[in-house]
């Protein structure tokens, strides 16, 4: 149900948030100036523990190169985006998840629980899986206020999460 500029969009978003693990608000609000050489800075969108964290994500040269991909993408004249929709214009909240939900659909995507019961697949789930991969990445040994820096989280949350998701066998 989607064309192929449509496909690339929803790509492009998926991509960011796989290696920035940034929240849909600020994947989709996200500029150009917010990116500098060394590292992405961004005052989150949400409020985590009645304050809007600094998030600062270190630019890997595999987020390099994302980003400079998504430099080419069409934009229309003033869109400071740095993710936009097929038709060259900034993502809204609504469009974004209901385009994704049509994509995981359609691809079926989903997980299927204890009790057999299926669910689809979420973009908040894209990043629970990166502040995983922080956790558990060999020779990384990020502490949770370091990880909490990079996912604007509180470190408490991120100690539940490595609680609840990360155990030995996973590292």
């Amino acid at each position: 149900s989607f064309n192929e500029k449509s496909n690339q969009s929803l790509k492009d978003v998926a991509s960011l948030a796989a290696m920035t693990g940034l929240r849909r608000a600020d994947l989709i609000g996200l500029t150009w100036n917010e990116i500098g050489t060394n590292a992405i800075r961004r005052v989150a969108e949400k409020m985590s523990r009645g304050k809007r964290r600094l998030v600062v994500m270190p630019i890997i040269p595999a987020l390099h190169d994302l980003l400079n991909e998504l430099r080419t993408r069409q934009r229309k004249e003033g869109v400071e985006t740095v993710l936009v929709t097929s038709h060259g214009t900034p993502w809204t909240g609504n469009g974004l998840s209901g385009g994704f939900g049509t994509a995981v659909r359609d691809a079926n995507i989903h997980h299927v629980d204890h009790d057999g019961e299926k669910h689809w697949k979420h973009l908040h789930d894209i990043r629970g899986t990166f502040a995983t991969r922080l956790m558990t990445a060999p020779g990384l040994n990020l502490t949770d206020k370091e990880i909490g820096i990079i996912m604007g989280w509180a470190p408490e949350k991120v100690s539940e999460i490595r609680t609840h998701y990360v155990d030995d066998t996973a590292i």
